[in-house]
């Protein structure tokens, strides 16, 4: 068998993109703003870039970093890599330069494919990575020591590279987002992704018409899963450089998008639009939420604003590359607060400490099954031993759940409070904080304390032009919860920090006085 026969039967990333450039070359691929991309003009630059990096020597399975925020060069770097077996290594553009050093290093990625703005950072740590072997710069006015992009590509020939490749090779390596010490370098397939996307497809009914808007960041599991689960069934996907909600509405318009996706925080915003109305959405027929439940407050105003969507609250994590569950429209209002039952490839299992499963309705752990579990924490087998216990992938969240099946989430496992003896699960509260009509958000940590082992700390966004005391909310929360559960301090702030992926950095919460 050749190997062209050979990559044509796999679940081959670089064949996702190849195939759907041979069957509908003038197709749209991508859409960045006023720009956009045809499947043929994506496949034919993704295969000079792929030339040009084994001629520069790089090999199957060796790493290449990229630090970029969305644009048209990421993806073709992404499926470049996949199509001669290489590992992309996506770091996320948001860290600082000792958190990149560490990645750079702990990877052992010998290139780095970066955007010119982002190459300051650099120059600072260049000196501490011991594997780094050569830089490629997208932009004008590089330094010395970059190669420009563009003129990498130039001259290079268009055809595929045809490089031996399994599906359950290496293709990328996603850095856990780090909410709890050291990131973990989750290592994933090609059949790792390949699969997800496929099921996810299937199950959210994706149609070769669609146009997907997802402005969470390639860099971040999220943003990448998506795209690739559009592209399986050749439908189209149009992002952002970075998230303003603006420019999110403007493209809904411009792209006609029939799907848009966005974390709650991302809806808040869209939500306080003043001229919200103005924007032509009628092609909008798909809402997808991650990173958090969607309050029901923001889902009728949502349903409101845009008549006729339907809602999908999409749950996973990317070390299972990364949808596992998914509560469908038909369930939305129903089942409130769940999320949803798992998709078609994913088994799941809620346990003790002691991996046994717990009855239906009881608390514990979500383990998870399936073909899109990653291979391994990279270099960290203790980590990858800890995580695959049994059999099954630990993901840390400690849920409930019912009798017809769906899953609701309680909290972190790690994040659970134990104050006086009692297990205290933050977003039982973060719930009620939410329901009052002044707050806009709410995180809930846990604070040492001498007498309870730990007590209930709450940061509180305000809505716009609102103003209360802490002892009301305080007061508010008694009122609706056992009085071991309440806050006993309340911070007032104006936003929450999150990583890239929407998600609340309570670590960097618990470092405030």
């Amino acid at each position: 068998m050749h190997t062209g026969e050979k990559l044509g039967r796999g679940l081959i990333l670089g064949e996702l993109l190849a195939r759907n450039a041979r069957k509908y070359p003038h197709k749209c691929a991508l859409i960045i703003g006023q720009d956009q991309v045809t499947f043929g003009q994506l496949n034919h630059r993704v295969n000079q870039l792929a030339h040009c990096l084994s001629d520069w020597g790089l090999k199957k399975g060796q790493k290449v970093a990229l630090l970029m925020d969305n644009c048209f060069e990421m993806m073709e770097s992404y499926v470049a890599l996949w199509k001669l077996g290489a590992v992309a290594v996506p770091l996320n553009t948001r860290l600082a330069e000792a958190e990149l050093s560490y990645i750079l290093n702990h990877s052992d990625a010998i290139l780095l494919l970066s955007q010119r703005n982002l190459l300051s950072r650099m120059e600072k740590i260049r000196k501490e990575l011991s594997a780094i072997r050569g830089y490629v710069g997208v932009g004008m006015d590089l330094p010395s020591w970059v190669e420009p992009y563009e003129a990498f590509l130039k001259n290079r020939p268009e055809d595929e590279p045809l490089q031996d490749i399994e599906d359950g090779d290496e293709a990328c390596i996603m850095y856990t987002s780090g909410t709890t010490g050291r990131p973990k370098g989750a290592v994933m397939t090609h059949k790792n992704f390949f699969i997800n996307a496929l099921v996810s497809a299937m199950e959210y009914r994706i149609a070769f018409e669609d146009c997907y808007l997802i402005p969470a960041p390639w860099f971040h599991m999220a943003g990448l899963a998506g795209v690739l689960e559009f592209w399986v069934v050749g439908a189209t996907n149009a992002t952002l450089t970075h998230f303003d909600p603006v420019k999110m509405m403007e493209t809904i318009h411009s792209a006609q998008a029939t799907v848009a996706f966005g974390v709650p925080s991302m809806w808040f915003v869209i939500l306080a639009l003043p001229n919200l109305g103005d924007y032509n959405a009628h092609a909008l027929r798909y809402i997808f939420s991650g990173g958090a439940i969607l309050p029901l407050e923001i889902k009728k105003r949502l349903q409101n604003q845009f008549p006729g969507v339907q809602f999908f609250d999409i749950f996973g994590q990317t070390e299972m590359c990364p949808v596992t569950m998914m509560l469908k429209p038909k369930d939305y209002f129903d089942k409130q607060g769940s999320v949803g039952l798992p998709i078609a490839t994913v088994e799941v299992k809620v346990v003790d400490d002691d991996d046994n499963e717990v009855k239906t309705g009881d608390v514990g752990e979500i383990v998870y099954r399936g073909p899109s579990v990653m291979k391994e924490y990279y270099k960290n087998p203790e980590g990858t031993k800890e995580a695959m216990r049994n059999g099954w992938f630990h993901g840390g969240d400690l849920v409930r759940r019912d009798d017809d099946g769906f899953i609701y989430v309680v909290d972190r496992k790690k994040d659970m409070i134990i104050s006086g003896g009692e297990n205290i699960y933050p977003a039982e509260i973060e719930e009620v904080l939410y329901s009052h009509p002044k707050v806009l958000e709410a995180a809930v940590i846990g604070v040492p304390d001498e007498r309870w082992g730990e007590t209930v700390r709450a940061f509180v966004v305000l809505k716009e032009n609102e103003e209360m005391l802490e002892e009301d909310l305080i007061e508010f929360c008694k009122l609706r919860l056992a009085s071991f559960k309440k806050p006993r301090r309340i911070n007032f702030i104006k936003e929450l920090p999150r990583n890239a992926a929407g998600k609340v950095l309570k670590q960097n919460l618990r470092s405030r006085p």
